[in-house]
Formats: C-alpha cells, structure tokens, sequence
C-alpha cells in the first residue's frame, strides 16, 4: 500500500535519515575538533596549562580501565551493522 509512486517510501525515508544525520554527525565532530585545536594551539599561558593538562591526561589513560567501553562499543557498532544489513 505504501508503494503507490514506484518507490520505497520507508526506503527512502531510511535513506534520506541516514544522510541528514550523519552529514549532522560529521559536521558536529569536525567542528568539536577544530574548536579544541584552535583552543590549544594559542600561545597564552592558560592555554598552555590547558594543553599541557590535556596531553598529560591522555597519557595517563589506561587501556584497562577502557577495555570494556572499547567492547561495548564495538558490540554495539556490531549489532547496528546487522540491523543495517538486515534492513537491506
């Protein structure tokens, strides 16, 4: 019944979500990404604390105490795929 113009229209739909929101995803994240960039690259001493902080911190990280984050998220990624391909 939903098939009255020869197309998909959940199909296109899915599409049409997948597209808008992950151009949203990539541009949010560049944006994040420049804007801490631009933070520590400035020459001024509270910047240079901040980024000394920050480079500090990641290097205090601990893949141990990360470990399981890491497999929740690949286990998630994982099913999302599936659920891509099963869709298709």
């Amino acid at each position: 019944m939903h098939d009255l113009t020869g197309a998909d229209i959940f199909g296109v739909y899915r599409t049409t979500l997948a597209i808008v929101f992950g151009t949203y995803a990539v541009v949010k994240t560049v944006h994040f990404v420049l804007g801490w960039q631009t933070a520590t690259s400035r020459a001024s001493r509270p910047e240079a604390i901040m980024r000394r902080w920050l480079v500090v911190s990641l290097l205090r990280i601990r893949l141990r105490r990360l470990s399981w984050e890491l497999i929740k998220t690949g286990l998630l990624a994982a099913v999302f795929i599936y659920l891509v391909w099963v869709q298709t």
